[in-house]
């Protein structure tokens, strides 16, 4: 049915510009509350870890709240802030906090 776009499924793009421009603007329509629901619902989760924390590195925890709070939690929450389709010249940076922000978490968990 769709022969034509055959040999353009290695690009993963549409070939004409305007299905392509089309299908990006849809597409982040659709996509911007699961991906805000799953931030949100991330970073509840990665901050209730801090009460775990205690228990488990009570030694540590300062720097590793320091880490938590002060660096990770605010990253999540500029991808909140920059994710709302209105605001259109944070969509690139939202785009690359919304796909990158689960790389803080363990660049703090690391040894």
């Amino acid at each position: 049915m769709f022969d034509w776009l055959y040999p353009y499924a290695d690009r993963l793009r549409f070939p004409d510009e305007v299905v392509e421009a089309q299908f990006r603007k849809e597409y982040l329509a659709n996509t911007i509350s699961t991906t805000r629901l799953a931030l949100i619902l991330g970073l509840i989760l990665y901050s209730l870890f801090g009460i775990l924390d205690i228990y488990a590195i009570p030694f540590s925890k300062d720097i590793v709240w320091i880490i938590r709070y002060g660096i990770v939690a605010p990253v999540v929450v500029a991808a909140l802030v920059a994710s709302p389709p209105s605001i259109r010249p944070f969509k690139n940076i939202c785009r690359c906090l919304c796909a990158s922000w689960w790389q803080y978490p363990a660049w703090g968990s690391s040894p």
